[in-house]
């Protein structure tokens, strides 16, 4: 299901509301450009974080936006327009779409965020994090900008395109029985594989929140990963296998888990693609789907890694071998945990 073309839900009303009032606050929009030093700081976001918060940050309540939207500062006020809402679906971080109109008249098409927990933390690093990873030449949302206010909630704002959905909006549930006949879905999953390895390969990088709501794919059929705000960058190599696994393994455990959890969990809702099926079945589908294709690309891009790729191939190969043998205790956890609460609740068959 792609973005709807109707504002619709009262919890989105509500958040779209309070957006509107507290922009009325802003007096000042002021430009603001992200400088990541890759190079000199092994972790770029945070050292970014904390220069902006001791130099830089104003204590009125202020949109920062990129100076690729906008050069100079301006005054407020400023205005939203919500014009595209989620439908049925909503954001499981509360994000609505519209137009932020500038007090130059301009206006910008954005997807808002809202963050209430740690606002002003929260909101710088999902903001710097998109910057970082496209500034790795990593395709992500492009970001636009930020509004924070002391004690109130912080909105990271990121450019609107229409052309995306989630992988979660995809109605999966007789896909897990006619894979052979449905090619492109599962072709999906093989550039989801291969999107993963790389981002693995940079350096130190794991995304955080590797789940299917937060997967995107265009009409074209690519695919790239959004909502950075858990994710860990750096491009300083891991030391050991251990290291490296340490970031591999939550990124593909947690995709696995949003594959299997079904759709109607209250507590951690997933796509349902795997749910009611056997242990056997799922690891060898995960296998094929997914996993085969991220373990011959991270090979791939380690034996390619120049005068250290011998080295990387060793480390990877150990790397690659305990995350192997983890993901499949996690089937086996999962399976015996989601077929025990299915049998309970009389829901095998519901996905």
């Amino acid at each position: 299901m792609k973005m709807g073309e109707q504002i619709s839900g009262d919890k989105e009303l509500v958040r779209i509301k309070a957006f509107q009032e507290q922009l009325a606050n802003v007096d000042t929009v002021q430009p603001h450009e992200v400088h990541l030093d890759f190079e000199g700081e092994d972790k770029p976001v945070d050292a970014l974080m904390q220069k902006f918060m001791t130099y830089e940050v104003r204590a009125e309540p202020t949109v920062y936006i990129s100076p690729s939207k906008l050069s100079v500062p301006i005054e407020g006020p400023l205005y939203f327009t919500p014009r595209i809402a989620r439908g049925s679906r909503h954001s499981a971080h509360g994000v609505f779409f519209g137009d932020l109109i500038l007090g130059d008249g301009g206006s910008i098409s954005v997807a808002v965020k809202p963050h209430e927990n740690k606002p002003t933390e929260s909101c710088l690093r999902e903001h710097y994090n998109n910057e970082a990873v496209r500034q790795l030449g990593i395709d992500s949302l492009t970001p636009v900008g930020i509004f924070l206010q002391f004690g109130k909630p912080a909105y990271s704002f990121t450019e609107l395109d229409r052309s995306l959905s989630t992988l979660d909006s995809i109605d999966w549930t007789s896909f897990f029985a006619d894979r052979d006949k449905n090619p492109g879905m599962a072709e999906i999953w093989q550039r989801v594989a291969r999107q993963m390895a790389l981002i693995h390969s940079l350096g130190s990088l794991a995304h955080g929140d590797m789940a299917a709501r937060n997967i995107a794919t265009t009409n074209q059929g690519n695919v790239f990963f959004i909502d950075w705000e858990r994710a860990f960058i750096s491009i300083k190599q891991p030391r050991d296998a251990e290291v490296r696994y340490g970031l591999s393994h939550p990124d593909v455990a947690s995709l696995l888990e949003s594959l299997w959890m079904p759709t109607h969990d209250d507590f951690k809702a997933g796509i349902g693609l795997f749910y009611g099926h056997s242990e056997s079945e799922v690891w060898n589908a995960f296998r094929t789907l997914f996993l085969d294709e991220y373990i011959s690309c991270r090979r791939d891009y380690a034996a390619q890694s120049g005068k250290h790729s011998q080295t990387n191939i060793t480390i990877t190969g150990e790397e690659l071998e305990v995350l192997e043998r983890s993901l499949r205790d996690d089937v086996a956890m999962y399976a015996a945990h989601l077929g025990s609460t299915a049998l309970r609740l009389g829901k095998r068959d519901c996905r």
